[in-house]
């Protein structure tokens, strides 16, 4: 509301420009290891900084998208992080207080490829409010968050090589982190999509969705037997006023299994072209498919489509 700008990233610089919050809580000066630490920058409306911080452990670092909630004003940063709670300089974890919340407190292990997602939330004050990994025994990235103005949920994107999930029994029910390496699944109930299976041996994409009480509402796998990804700021939410859907944007190499669904009135592509094609795929509010088409030629269509907007 007050014209602010964020900005996240990756820094490898040891002289990144902190910048200390006159109001909040969370001043991380110095980075604290691996190949690169994330970061989160607050611009006023002149352009001049009133916040920078580095966020992360002493392994690798990875903030990929950010979005403020119009009505709470609070802050999203999603990403990815190979920093766990033993590492020299631990990831930044905080419980918000909530017992329904989504807390996972147990890094991935059990593979050559540790890395769990993050969702951190701050305030307007630039105070850290809640902080939480998820994932399961192996890679899981976060790529993208929207917020739904027409609910107050918030949408992320990603993808996982976890193949090992935790389903839940009953669908309609908010779901705790089970903190047992198994990638925490939750069916919205009501017909929303609902994937419990990463149909490969790849990535497929994920999607994750909480409440404005940081409570775990849906979370599904969402691809074929090939690879699939969500792209950099590619989950995409409507307005109040219109309502309009939740839009996703990514890549795919399947065409088999990749769960498409056609419109009439609507284009509608199902077969990939060349090697990977951009998917596009519509859901309404409570997390109904829509519509799901490929888009693309006999080349690779490719993660260099990094930009989408209502």
């Amino acid at each position: 509301n007050n014209y602010d700008s964020y900005i996240v990233g990756q820094t490898g610089s040891s002289n990144f420009i902190y910048h200390h919050s006159a109001t909040g809580d969370f001043n991380y000066d110095s980075l604290a290891g691996g190949f690169g630490d994330a970061f989160i920058l607050r611009l006023d409306s002149s352009g001049y900084p009133k916040w920078a911080s580095y966020i992360g452990g002493s392994s690798n670092d990875y903030a990929n998208s950010v979005i403020v909630n119009q009505s709470t004003n609070m802050v999203y940063v999603v990403g990815a992080t190979n920093s766990n709670d033993t590492s020299s300089v631990p990831f930044q974890l905080h419980n918000d207080g909530n017992s329904n919340a989504y807390n996972q407190t147990v890094f991935t292990s059990g593979s050559s490829m540790p890395q769990d997602a993050f969702i951190m939330r701050f305030d307007q004050y630039d105070s850290l409010k809640w902080s939480t990994w998820f994932g399961g025994h192996i890679a899981t990235q976060f790529t993208s968050v929207a917020i739904n103005p027409v609910n107050n949920r918030v949408i992320v994107g990603g993808q996982t090589l976890d193949n090992y999930a935790d389903i839940p029994g009953t669908a309609g029910t908010f779901q705790l982190a089970n903190d047992s390496n198994l990638l925490q699944l939750c069916d919205y109930g009501g017909g929303a999509y609902f994937q419990n299976t990463n149909h490969g041996s790849h990535y497929d994409a994920i999607l994750v969705s909480f409440d404005e009480n940081d409570e775990l509402i849906w979370s599904t796998y969402f691809g074929g037997a090939g690879t699939e990804s969500i792209l950099n700021n590619n989950v995409i939410a409507g307005s109040a006023s219109t309502g309009q859907n939740i839009y996703v944007l990514g890549i795919s190499s399947d065409s088999t299994s990749f769960p498409i669904k056609t419109v009439s009135s609507a284009y509608n592509q199902n077969t990939i072209y060349g090697s990977t094609d951009l998917f596009i795929a519509e859901f309404d509010n409570d997390f109904h498919q829509v519509w799901t088409t490929f888009y693309g030629g006999t080349g690779d269509e490719n993660s260099n489509i990094n930009s989408a907007g209502i």
